[in-house]
């Protein structure tokens, strides 16, 4: 039986917010993701699978057409078809399976990944509206997919495959039954199995899994909340570091943990052991957990991307998200990281329920006033299976096609239109001249809010923010006469008026500049991994 394991690498969107930039894209490193490539590892230690089964694995990029994929996908004659979706790449996905079912109605397809509801109602209606899809593999994927694989070689029956829904024959068998890995050293590395390969000298990014489980249950997400951590062997994460040296890699180590922090000689060892190697690591804590041993630890990383998860101030907002927060226990932390720490970056969610554009002002002058050197603000998306799916109706949520939010029962839609024209604009003058703020702050004169919105309007009376909606800044820039007219309304002497003007303008230089040599380094890449025949032999 041969089994093509499939995942769309999202490369032309800009999506909610979030600047995908070369160190985002899988196809840049591997050529199959780490979930997808972990149930295909646990599949194998199956002697029947094993012998019985071949599996090919492909990452494409969404620059392709439906045509060529397709196309790719029927030369390698797969009997099953397994993909990996996402908010970000469901409708592609769905193109790709549907046109492969129009041409091969044999081929089974199967779906796993956030996008497959969890609970067995929702899994059900997905394949009744589905027609073309003939499994579910729901949650934790591992053992139900290696189930599932011994299904269809006629070795398991139906009623004992767990986490699935399931078309047969016409009709769909669906089990509540719901099982995860209780000991996660029963499943073998990967990368070190040679399940997936890492290309030499790549420089993306590598997920690296040190744990599962998160002790909270944040409403907005659905990456194994409410679940007690389980870790892997500390010898098989070093094992997995060692391997990655040995390809030469030279990109960005993604910590995929959900709470890495949560166990405190736990964070001591992993932390202790990437320090070793001299990669570039980008990790994720909760940030009332961090003390001053976990901050010694941090500085220890010389190329740490480090980002905590704030999301909000607003009380209100924190309760509607199940997220406690005790917001001057996380100032003070940050006021220290930031002294020590290069990098840190605050992470905030645009659209929240509880928010509104006034609480949302607020959560950034907080934001500015602690001295983040970088604030990731991302608009929420609602995540199929999260707790805020469920409070939809509650919250008055609603979204579009994609999942986006809208507007909610405290931010109306035309407020957060013009909420995402004040991050775009906060976006570009913190990432070009963050000295804006910081002389503000010193003396006393508006607030970082105050100051953005000023620029909002300049901007906004030359015609120069986008109608609508915001999603990107990517393709937005401001012209000479915006900026100066903002800085002539900002400050009274022409030598400081000067001053910044210089500064905004070698700011954009080199800004673009590294946007013009990405996207002629992928042009090549794309030429050399992807469009080269033996990729598709």
């Amino acid at each position: 039986m041969r089994i093509l394991l499939a995942y769309m690498d999202v490369h032309k969107a800009d999506l909610f917010g979030y600047d995908f930039s070369s160190e985002v894209y899988i196809h840049n490193t591997t050529d199959l993701t780490l979930g997808l490539a972990s149930i295909k590892a646990y599949s194998k230690l199956d002697p029947h699978i094993k012998k019985n089964c071949q599996f090919i694995n492909r990452v494409y990029i969404d620059s392709f057409s439906i045509k060529t994929i397709t196309e790719d996908i029927l030369s390698q004659n797969p009997d099953l078809v397994c993909f990996s979706v996402n908010v970000w790449n469901f409708e592609e996905t769905k193109c790709i399976w549907e046109s492969i079912k129009y041409i091969n109605s044999n081929i089974k397809v199967i779906l796993g990944g956030p996008m497959v509801p969890i609970d067995v109602q929702s899994s059900r209606k997905m394949l009744e509206d589905h027609k073309e899809i003939d499994a579910l593999v729901r949650g934790e994927g591992e053992i139900a997919f290696r189930k599932l694989l011994n299904f269809y070689l006629k070795k398991e029956e139906i009623s004992n495959i767990p986490n699935v829904a399931l078309r047969k024959d016409d009709k769909i068998f669906t089990n509540a039954k719901t099982v995860s890995l209780t000991d996660l050293s029963e499943l073998p590395s990967p990368y070190l199995s040679g399940d997936l390969n890492i290309y030499d000298n790549a420089n993306g990014f590598l997920a690296l899994e040190t744990s599962r489980g998160c002790v909270y249950d944040c409403a907005y997400c659905n990456y194994h909340g409410g679940e007690q951590p389980k870790f892997f062997k500390i010898e098989k994460i070093k094992q997995e570091l060692v391997f990655f040296k040995s390809k030469c890699f030279n990109g960005t180590i993604y910590v995929v943990d959900p709470l890495l922090n949560f166990d405190k000689e736990w964070f001591k060892r992993v932390i202790t052991i990437i320090g070793e190697f001299d990669f570039k690591v980008s990790i994720e804590l909760r940030l009332e957990l961090i003390d001053d041993d976990m901050i010694e630890l941090l500085t220890k990383i010389d190329k740490l991307d480090f980002c905590v998860g704030l999301q909000s101030i607003n009380p209100t907002t924190l309760k509607n998200i199940n997220r406690p927060t005790d917001i001057e226990k996380c100032r003070n932390v940050l006021l220290k990281l930031v002294k020590v720490v290069n990098n840190t970056g605050v992470d905030l969610i645009l659209g929240l329920p509880g928010d509104n554009y006034e609480t949302f002002k607020n959560t950034i002058d907080w934001v500015v006033y602690c001295k983040i050197p970088r604030v990731n603000i991302c608009d929420l998306i609602l995540i199929p299976n999260s707790g805020l799916e469920k409070a939809a109706q509650r919250f008055k949520l609603k979204t579009n096609k994609n999942k986006l939010v809208l507007s909610n029962y405290t931010f109306s839609e035309e407020d957060l239109v013009k909420a995402s024209h004040f991050r775009g604009s906060f976006h570009f003058l913190f990432t070009r001249c963050n000295d804006i703020f910081n002389i503000n702050i010193c003396n006393s004169k508006l607030k970082p809010s105050e100051v953005i919105e000023l620029f909002v309007k300049v901007a906004s009376d030359n015609n120069e923010i986008p109608s609508g909606r915001l999603l990107t800044w990517k393709n937005i820039d401001f012209s000479d006469k915006t900026i100066f007219s903002f800085l002539k309304s900002l400050f009274n002497d022409r030598v400081t008026i000067k001053h910044f003007l210089k500064l905004f303008k070698n700011n954009s230089r080199i800004l673009h500049n590294h946007e013009d040599s990405f996207i002629e380094s992928s042009k090549v890449y794309f030429e050399r991994t992807v469009l080269d025949k033996p990729y598709f032999q």
